[in-house]
């Protein structure tokens, strides 16, 4: 599959919204901007466009997730950055890594996004293609950008 440079491309392309999709928006509601992937996240659920892709909401990435991943064609991972200005978005793919290579423990509660397409392809022998959508929350936290997910590139 051939992934076009961001998210609103995604969206165009019909990729994200097939049944094999799965979209996690995941970060702290209660922190402000931190909360910018849940929204983000709350936003799509409501979206008709998305009535067949699997969507989560969730305060971090955990290694239950290696199942759902496995099992995804395609997994989008969003959640805010600082440093980049508020509003800003860029979307990465996540490279198949080796486990030892992929950081943090998988006996940890939290995981980062390559240790966790290591966990699945490690246990269930294969992991979707999975990008991670970062969405520039600035220096500072905001509640300026954690009310404008709908304004990001993934607007048709």
């Amino acid at each position: 599959m051939t992934v076009p440079a961001n998210l609103g491309s995604l969206v165009n392309h019909g990729s994200l919204a097939d049944p094999g999709s799965l979209v996690v928006g995941y970060g702290n509601p209660l922190r402000s901007d931190d909360g910018v992937g849940w929204k983000a996240a709350g936003r799509l659920a409501t979206d008709p466009r998305f009535a067949g892709v699997r969507i989560l909401q969730l305060h971090q990435l955990t290694p239950e997730l290696a199942l759902d991943i496995s099992r995804a064609d395609l997994v989008v991972l969003v959640d805010a950055r600082s440093g980049p200005p508020a509003g800003t978005v860029s979307v990465e793919r996540v490279e198949r890594v080796e486990p030892a290579a992929a950081g943090g423990t998988t006996w940890s509660h939290h995981l980062g996004p390559a240790a966790l397409v290591a966990l699945a392809r490690d246990l269930y022998g294969r992991a979707g293609d999975v990008h991670v959508v970062s969405v520039g929350v600035g220096r500072s936290r905001s509640a300026k950008t954690c009310r404008r997910p709908s304004k990001m590139s993934w607007r048709t």
